[in-house]
């Protein structure tokens, strides 16, 4: 699992073949756009 921000998580279900390293690397880009929407959202609430 990843955070996204304060407040939330990223969970991703996979098989043994997943590499994790990997995986991190590849997904820091939405992990990052994501805790931008999140925290926009919760500034307008």
């Amino acid at each position: 699992m990843s955070a996204v921000g304060s407040i939330a998580l990223l969970a991703i279900l996979a098989d043994e073949g997943l590499g994790v390293a990997r995986l991190h690397v590849e997904s820091r880009p939405t992990v990052e756009r994501l805790s931008s929407l999140l925290a926009d959202e919760r500034a307008r609430a």
